[in-house]
């Protein structure tokens, strides 16, 4: 471990290098994300750190510091939203009329097991978290996310054959009505 005086030392030549770090995260970091914010983080991260490399590893061990930063920025841009509580859901408008489009696609998870069903359902509509969901249906972490990504793929599947669409928000838009419907019709 380096002492107080070239643990100083090490920070400021780090510091220095600021425009070095900030193209080095701007071309990583991910979409809305601030390159300013993920290098004042790794600065926080750096001098957090019990035990700094030789000065002479300072820049390789900084970029595995820049690199994990912005990993944990992108890891934490795709993480499920946290579901509103009743209150809050209470305090929102309610959603417009529908115009009376397509609900075929409701159709779309009957070519599902009964146990990707429950945990597309849970997961995604009632936004439980995967392990709550896994335990409660007996099944290990592990395979509920297997079982939930072969879901999702057999429903991205399922969507384009019904009606073209490559989204489900797509096919929700769909106007073609009951007759036209490659399900019902």
């Amino acid at each position: 471990m380096l002492l107080s005086a070239e643990r100083e030392t090490m920070l400021a030549g780090l510091v220095a290098d600021q425009p070095r770090w900030r193209r080095f995260l701007a071309s990583r970091a991910p979409r809305g994300s601030e390159p300013d914010d993920l290098l004042q983080e790794a600065f926080l991260r750096a001098a957090r750190t019990p035990a700094m490399p030789a000065p002479a590893r300072r820049n390789a061990w900084f970029y595995r510091v820049l690199r994990n930063v912005a990993a944990d920025a992108g890891a934490a841009a795709t993480r499920a939203p946290v579901p509103l509580d009743d209150a809050a859901l209470d305090a929102l408008p309610a959603p417009p009329p529908t115009d009376g489009g397509c609900d075929c696609h409701d159709a779309l998870a009957e070519g599902l097991t009964p146990t990707q069903q429950a945990l597309v359902r849970r997961v995604h509509l009632e936004g439980e978290p995967v392990g709550e969901v896994a335990a409660a249906l007996g099944l290990r972490p592990g395979a509920a996310y297997t079982q939930l990504h072969r879901a999702r793929g057999q429903l991205r599947g399922a969507i384009a054959d019904l009606c073209g669409a490559e989204t489900y928000a797509a096919a929700s838009a769909c106007e073609c009505g009951t007759e036209g419907c490659h399900v019902h019709g």
